[in-house]
């Protein structure tokens, strides 16, 4: 019986001994460094979500040639919504896809930068791939019935300034202008 009491006391104290958390050690001995704490809300100034009327308002403020670049706003039957930018013309379905966006109206977290120049029948998945591995923000695929688009996604989770979203959309726009004199291998 008294064994029997040894025991359980023992598994009582195991149960409620404090647990000690595993950490990574490093080869050589050395610890690991603690996980950095959560990040805090987004600073103030910073954005973390946006409409897009917001967007419509903030890419006012690109001028190509001297000229504002005209945007305006599709809705889809799903409730999303996209900002349409003619950069390239009419001919060329280019824009920002609000994503991530919070049930109650208030704004989307992810800004999915699309260009789709249409049908490439010269474009072959080795110009898709050396492109991606020249280029590392901006993304080319082959879509299934032919058309190549370009791809571009910013998350807006730790904040983002107007400034940056502006500059992102320049930077989206000068290398997809970049792909039509890109050449595999040169």
């Amino acid at each position: 019986m008294a064994s029997l009491s040894r025991v359980l006391v023992i598994v009582a104290s195991l149960a409620f001994a404090p647990v000690a958390a595993a950490q990574v050690v490093l080869p050589g001995g050395g610890g690991g460094t603690p996980a950095p704490a959560p990040a805090p809300g987004a600073q103030a100034g910073l954005i973390t979500k946006l409409t897009a009327q917001q967007l419509v308002q903030i890419l006012g403020t690109i001028r190509i040639n001297g000229a504002t670049v005209p945007t305006s706003i599709r809705a889809f039957n799903d409730g999303s919504s996209m900002v349409v930018m003619p950069f390239w013309g009419p001919q060329v379905w280019s824009g920002i896809i609000l994503q991530f966006c919070e049930k109650d109206g208030s704004g989307c977290h992810l800004l999915h930068f699309l260009a789709n120049v249409g049908k490439q029948p010269s474009i072959s998945a080795d110009w898709v791939n050396a492109f991606n591995a020249s280029f590392y923000y901006v993304k080319a695929l082959k879509l299934t019935n032919g058309e190549l688009a370009f791809t571009y996604d910013i998350g807006m989770w730790p904040g983002v300034t107007q400034n940056q979203i502006v500059q992102m959309t320049g930077m989206f726009k000068a290398i997809v202008d970049n792909s039509f004199k890109f050449k595999p291998g040169s």
